[in-house]
């Protein structure tokens, strides 16, 4: 009778597992979009900036879309820090700002935007590689 009732509870316990874990309702892993490239914006960046002079923190250039990113500081608050432009003029600081001790700065005039730089100020350089590379399997 105990070995008629060990068998049983056995094989409900065997196909209630079965049917558990075979079902066929597939659910999504939570994080699907970690490792999602997301693609450049093909239009012109939103700087909103006011014209006047803005200290620069760091300062990326992109060869993929040959883009400069700035960090600034002292934004006006609702204004993004970050400066994004195709388009840069670059000059060295004057031997008087620099005797002055003015630091790296962005100025930007009717549209303009020219970065002034100390001599020992770096721009952080992106290389981008493409290959085809072929699918082994």
């Amino acid at each position: 009778m105990l070995r008629k009732l060990t068998l049983l509870l056995m094989v409900f316990s065997l196909c209630f597992t079965a049917i558990a874990c075979g079902s066929s309702e597939t659910v999504p892993p939570p994080n699907q979009n970690v490792n999602t490239v997301r693609p450049a914006p093909n239009s012109r960046p939103n700087n909103n900036l006011a014209q006047g002079q803005y200290p620069v923190q760091q300062a990326t250039y992109d060869d993929a879309g040959g883009e400069y990113s700035l960090m600034l500081l002292n934004t006006p608050p609702g204004s993004s820090p970050v400066y994004r432009t195709t388009d840069l003029q670059m000059a060295r600081l004057t031997d008087e700002e620099i005797a002055a001790g003015k630091k790296s700065y962005l100025s930007l005039d009717g549209g303009k935007a020219v970065l002034h730089l100390t001599e020992d100020f770096k721009i952080e350089y992106v290389h981008n590689v493409t290959e085809t590379v072929t699918n082994p399997q």
